[in-house]
């Protein structure tokens, strides 16, 4: 049932998650993905992290039936009500909630009037994993609040189908779940697969991840990225006439690929070749840091970078350039583009002895190269969600 009130003035006791019955307030980590982009729609082992820039949603319960959003960092006000749901469009930039206000209708959760309050301090160059955050974060809330018992499964579900909407397959099932898994000493390994999790310690207290902002907005971003599964769906077909079995690139090898270079159009055998590798270099990644060897690790994220800029056609000559001068630094272990943000953007796993230095150089080179300023963000590994 709905509550008689709509201020937390009036809330009962709190529990031990630092919300009360009536409101629940959630803060969530933005995610990165390290290795294995793109690989998710072929049943891809991804790499990631999740870091120190978050998502809040504070909810409250309504007497009534109506609806009511802020964007504290827009400045953007939307009311509406259940039946009116599907009637308004609840976005904040590239943020959108209406897809899963009308999700959660459909599903039968939607059952009482709130307020709701998001504020973010995420970069816009973080990306998808940026939108996840903001998806996660208000419907951990609502699950709280609502007493839905929704398992981490569930919200994913929701999440996931609601982001597919409005941004499209692009949409990746392992942010989301960095997003509920992360430990802050911890890289995640996702198989996405048999769908499971697993924490690589890396000891993360002694690096920071520092993100490039160029500043620079990626025309159509999300239509290249979403062309790209296009394309690597039409060489999963081509191959699938000369190897029975196959489901998707998770089980195609990179010899019976070279093989069959010239059985699909060579775009498309480019899109195909970095997807292969990619899973590859995943594995050969996790390899190097149970092995405790920065400098293999370091190679093969620079590998992916250049694939993606290659193969995949993602990326541009500023991103080049970035890594170039990263590569210059022993203290960095980690150097790549961040694919699929609406900004050009290159984060950094970098000693956090050597962070200021780093950053000063690389702001200092870029603006010598191109006379323009390059934005630094110095961010820590963070755990997941907590609820405040």
């Amino acid at each position: 049932m709905c509550a008689n009130f709509t201020s937390t003035e009036k809330s009962g006791e709190r529990n031990i998650n630092g919300s009360n019955k009536n409101s629940a307030s959630v803060r969530v980590p933005a995610s990165i993905i390290i290795l294995g982009d793109h690989t998710h729609y072929n049943d891809g082992i991804i790499l990631s992290c999740a870091v120190d820039r978050f998502a809040e949603a504070e909810i409250i319960k309504r007497q009534d039936q109506e609806i009511n959003f802020v964007f504290g960092d827009c400045e953007f006000e939307y009311k509406t009500s259940i039946e009116s749901v599907s009637e308004i469009d609840i976005k904040c930039g590239d943020i959108s909630f209406g897809p899963l206000l009308r999700l959660l209708k459909e599903r039968k959760l939607l059952n009482c009037g709130f307020d709701c309050r998001i504020n973010s301090n995420i970069p816009s160059v973080l990306g998808l994993g940026r939108i996840s955050a903001h998806q996660i974060a208000f419907i951990s809330a609502f699950n709280k609040l609502m007493r839905l018992k929704l398992a981490d499964d569930e919200i994913i579900d929701i999440s996931r189908e609601a982001e597919i909407s409005f941004i499209g397959p692009i949409c990746n099932k392992t942010h989301h779940q960095t997003i509920l898994k992360a430990k802050s000493g911890s890289f995640i390994l996702n198989d996405l697969r048999d769908n499971s999790v697993k924490l690589i310690k890396i000891g993360t207290d002694d690096y920071n991840i520092v993100i490039c902002d160029t500043g620079k907005v990626i025309d159509k971003i999300s239509e290249v990225c979403n062309e790209r599964i296009s394309e690597c769906k039409v060489g999963v077909d081509g191959l699938r006439l000369y190897i029975w079995g196959i489901k998707n690139l998770r089980d195609v090898n990179p010899d019976f690929l070279k093989r069959h270079y010239h059985m699909i159009p060579r775009k498309v055998y480019n899109r195909v070749f970095y997807n292969v590798n990619e899973r590859i270099r995943v594995e050969q990644a996790i390899e190097m840091l149970r092995k405790k060897e920065p400098d293999g690790f370091r190679r093969i994220v620079k590998e992916s970078h250049i694939s993606l800029r290659n193969d995949y056609e993602i990326g541009s000559e500023k991103l080049d350039y970035i890594l170039n001068i990263a590569a210059d630094f022993k203290s960095v272990i980690a150097s790549k583009m961040i694919s699929c943000s609406p900004i050009e953007g290159v984060f950094n796993i970098v000693k956090a002895s050597e962070v200021q230095k780093f950053s000063d150089t690389i702001r200092k080179e870029y603006n010598k190269r191109y006379g323009e300023e390059l934005i630094t963000h110095t961010l820590s590994f963070s755990d997941g969600f907590n609820f405040l």
